[in-house]
């Protein structure tokens, strides 16, 4: 990760540095024939609804309900592979993996990766004008 813990805004150097490997900007952009308004709804909508999800997945791992976590986790995985999240798919695809393995101690550590990760999504997204910094730094 390359935020300090302390750190809870990003800027747009954080986003021209590293927003490209939270979202994989130039394959989500092929994979939308590059309609950006679409990306922009899209996005939106992947915030809100992944919200829940990856609190009900903080929640499902502290509790121990392994069959909640992987219903969860799944949905949470295809979404960010979808819009190009591929870390948060990744480390969703680790849950998953943990969870079958019945691993509570990977699966705490896991926790904290997921919702940092998620968290700066959310910074990047919220950011103005992050789409036209994705797209500056990919061309």
């Amino acid at each position: 990760m390359h935020l300090n813990q302390d750190e809870t805004n990003i800027d747009i150097g954080y986003i021209e540095k590293y927003g490209l490997e939270h979202i994989f900007w130039s394959e989500l952009l092929e994979r939308v024939d590059n309609e950006k308004e679409f990306v922009s709804h899209l996005i939106e909508i992947f915030i809100s609804d992944t919200a829940a999800r990856v609190d009900e997945i903080l929640l499902a791992i502290d509790s121990g309900e392994i069959d909640r976590l992987l219903k969860l986790v799944h949905s949470v995985k295809g979404a960010a592979y979808t819009v190009s999240a591929n870390n948060l798919g990744r480390i969703a695809k680790e849950i998953e993996k943990a969870a079958k393995e019945s691993n509570k101690i990977r699966l705490d550590e896991l926790a904290e990766t997921v919702d940092k990760e998620f968290n700066i999504l959310k910074e990047i997204v919220a950011t103005e004008g992050w789409m036209e910094i994705l797209d500056r730094v990919t061309y």
